[in-house]
């Protein structure tokens, strides 16, 4: 098969997309029929002629220099919650439960800035867990020190959070101190306490929404990022009810990791065609655009090609670090012994850890993927493959569905969701 180009239909129309130009074309029956046989589009590019900028665009591919840095600090290990789904063992990553204390809290921060991030560069600090918010004593000391040691840097905090610990008191405190929020929410009442039991027993969906008003008056910096589970629930019944919640993003990732066969993948293909029209009847009543993984992808397609393997960049500028001070490419990847990169504690050098795809370097998928996780990859090849399947195929989906967006947005739309002025 042919990775510099992809067919496909939408409705009625026959789609061309050009992995080396990312850029993607109505085609003709005949051309569509003529590309399929003989696994070429060296006729359609001659027939059609593309223009200098494309040729360009060929030829553009951006070597990836991270000037973002991220350090997951996960202060807690322990939750409130008993999702079904949890990668981290209900909070504790199948370890001793805790709090992390001050000392590591601050150790693991100026571990973080002088020995990973580069200087002059971005720095975002995320308070992880489990439930983070167990541990808001520690986030208060830690954000004060950072505040007063590293003024001159340009660091940001981030907080995943289940939300059923917010009060109006951390709300004044996330929102006086520039944090960004991301609220853990699966949907609306049903959804939400099916699949994300409180351990009190009491109301999930309650619990996590009460006090989201407050928040969004307080702030704008705020997404809502579900997770998939149950493909028997409308995905698009999901994004309609949190984004009923008004926050400025939703997003509902689903759980790869989960799936057991091809027929779920195929369900979950079949969703998010829904979930698209869904979308596309919605951009036609309102003029935001709160789907975030959607915007995302739109906005990959219009981006230089880059030839970064795992976009997250998990070991390199991307660590964990957990209660005990021990250092990990990846939050999700601190239950395997074989990813502890080392502990701030320790004067050894940090081990370096390499993850690397070369399955991905013949899909045409390649400049449009974010190239999944590589906690999903590590489980997958635990179960005896290289790469997460599951994943390819729901990121080829979505590239499809940008796409299609893409061709039925008005332009004031698709310009406004690139951020750009319509010059």
């Amino acid at each position: 098969m042919n990775n510099n180009f992809h067919l496909f239909k939408v409705e009625c129309n026959n789609i061309v997309y050009l992995s080396d130009y990312k850029q993607a074309y109505c085609i003709t029956d005949d051309d569509y029929s003529y590309i399929k046989i003989n696994n070429s589009v060296d006729r359609f590019l001659e027939k059609y002629k593309l223009n200098d900028k494309a040729k360009k665009n060929k030829e553009n591919i951006i070597v990836e220099e991270y000037k973002t840095y991220e350090l997951y600090l996960c202060v807690s290990n322990t939750c409130n919650s008993k999702c079904v789904y949890c990668f981290a063992h209900y909070g504790d990553y199948g370890k001793e439960k805790g709090i992390m204390d001050f000392e590591t809290g601050k150790r693991a921060v100026d571990f973080f800035i002088n020995k990973i991030a580069m200087e002059d560069s971005k720095c975002i600090i995320t308070f992880f867990g489990g439930e983070p918010l167990m541990a808001y004593d520690v986030i208060k000391l830690i954000c004060e020190y950072v505040r007063l040691e590293y003024k001159e840097r340009n660091i940001e905090f981030h907080i995943t959070t289940n939300a059923t610990l917010l009060t109006h008191e951390i709300i004044d405190f996330l929102t006086d101190n520039n944090f960004k929020v991301a609220l853990s929410i699966d949907g609306g009442l049903k959804v939400q306490n099916a699949q994300r039991p409180l351990l009190s027993g009491g109301n999930s969906y309650y619990e996590a929404t009460k006090n989201i008003d407050y928040l969004l008056k307080k702030s704008m910096n705020v997404l809502i990022r579900g997770t998939y589970y149950n493909l028997d629930y409308d995905l698009y019944k999901c994004y309609e009810e949190l984004v009923e919640l008004n926050a400025k993003e939703v997003n509902i990732v689903p759980d790869i990791s989960d799936l057991k066969n091809s027929e779920e993948t195929k369900k979950l293909l079949g969703q998010l065609e829904v979930v698209k029209n869904y979308i596309l009847a919605y951009v036609k009543k309102h003029d935001d655009f709160p789907f975030g993984i959607f915007k995302m992808k739109i906005r990959e397609l219009f981006l230089s090609k880059r030839n970064s393997i795992y976009r997250c960049g998990a070991g390199k500028n991307t660590v964990s670090i957990d209660l005990k001070g021990n250092i990990y490419a990846c939050h999700r990847l601190s239950e395997f012994n074989d990813f502890n990169m080392g502990s701030i504690y320790s004067t050894n050098k940090v081990k370096n850890i390499n993850f690397t795809c070369n399955s991905c370097n013949s899909c045409w998928n390649r400049f449009t993927c974010t190239h999944g996780c590589v906690y999903e990859d590590i489980v997958q090849r635990n179960r005896g493959a290289m790469i997460e399947p599951a994943f390819c195929a729901y990121s080829k989906k979505m590239t499809e569905l940008a796409i299609e967006i893409c061709m039925k947005l008005p332009q004031q739309k698709l310009i406004k969701i690139l951020g750009i002025d319509n010059q």
